[in-house]
């Protein structure tokens, strides 16, 4: 509980606040409490820098603390103990794919890994591949084995709020569907890096609950309507699959003739054009199929057989990490942890 927090305006200086270490100099702070009292001294000599620092102390206690309570009734919420700046649905994620013994947020140079499970290093991405496809690329060329946790939502109820952390105003499912072909849009910008020998692509077809509540965001521009997303979590998890190779990413197409074009593709999937043009795309660029020829303007294909796949997959082959090598990075990680838990402890004495 936090009880009677007090920060004083001389004693900020212009030290800039760093989280959740000085939150622990403005008072105490859990998952499970409320707030009494916030009171923040006055001292007509202040400078300006250093209200503005006690300004931010006090913006980041509120969002700490507002991440805690439950959106119906204020009262804390028992389903999460994700940090300040991780939602509900990146924390879930995290602890269905962790195994006993596992670590988790392990520095690795100068990445930062969700889970260690043994040899594998575990990366959950809920926005787009794009931002971590220089990670990824590099961490499978240094050897490591590495999973990528990528959820394709299929259903979104949306739940909104009167204002932030307040009551619920309405809700409602989301008529946008979506289904394992969703994945194919998210390949697109990640065909650099999939296939490879040390990488696997796990996704998870979920079913997620948004709250969003009004507001602008960082939106540019201010129109009637707009909201603010304040958390997502995962409602079920509908079925998960696993990719490794070029064959997994075939059983995804249903039995097309030996020579194929986009119209055949999308009429044999149930799709549009442009959806079977993006697929197309995503099988030539990862090798999964071949360009042949044409027809009119209409690019034929066909499907790499698993002799040609092999050959392209061991051209990519490179040494893989030891168990003992995984270990000392771990080691590693817990000594600086160990060194970081010090230095707070003196800093906050």
């Amino acid at each position: 509980m936090v009880e009677d927090l007090y920060w004083d305006r001389d004693s900020a200086s212009d030290r800039e606040i760093d989280g959740q270490a000085d939150l622990r100099r403005v008072g105490k702070l859990s998952n499970f409490g409320t707030v009494k009292n916030v009171s923040l001294a006055t001292n007509t000599s202040t400078k300006g820098k250093q209200v503005n620092s006690a300004v931010r102390a006090i913006a980041a206690l509120r969002a700490c603390i507002g991440n805690c309570f439950s959106r119906k009734e204020g009262h804390v919420n028992l389903r999460r103990e994700a940090s300040p700046v991780e939602n509900t649905l990146h924390h879930q994620l995290k602890e269905i794919y962790r195994e006993e013994g596992s670590h988790i947020e392990v520095k690795l140079g100068r990445y930062r890994i969700d889970v260690v499970n043994g040899k594998r290093l575990v990366e959950i991405q809920r926005s787009g591949l794009s931002s971590i496809r220089r990670k990824i690329l590099n961490l499978c060329e240094q050897g490591y084995l590495v999973e990528v946790v990528k959820p394709v939502v299929a259903r979104k109820k949306l739940v909104k709020l009167k204002r932030q952390y307040g009551g619920v105003s309405s809700e409602r499912w989301s008529p946008k569907r979506q289904s394992i072909l969703g994945f194919f849009e998210e390949l697109i910008y990640f065909t650099e890096v999939f296939p490879h020998p040390n990488l696997k692509m796990i996704v998870p077809l979920i079913t997620v609950e948004e709250i969003r509540f009004p507001g602008q965001g960082r939106k540019r521009w201010r129109r009637k309507g707009n909201f603010v997303v304040q958390d997502r979590a995962i409602v079920e998890v509908l079925e998960s699959y696993e990719f490794s190779t070029v064959g997994d990413l075939q059983k995804l197409i249903p039995k097309l003739p030996k020579e194929w074009d986009t119209s055949e593709s999308a009429k044999a999937l149930s799709i549009r054009r442009f959806e079977a043009q993006k697929i197309a795309y995503v099988l030539r660029k990862t090798g999964t199929a071949k360009e042949v020829g044409k027809r009119g303007n209409a690019i034929v294909c066909r499907f790499t057989s698993a002799r040609e796949a092999n050959a392209e997959l061991k051209a990519k082959k490179t040494k893989r990490k030891s168990i003992s090598e995984i270990r000392s990075v771990i080691a590693a990680h817990q000594e600086r942890l160990k060194k970081s838990a010090k230095k707070t402890r003196k800093r906050t004495a």
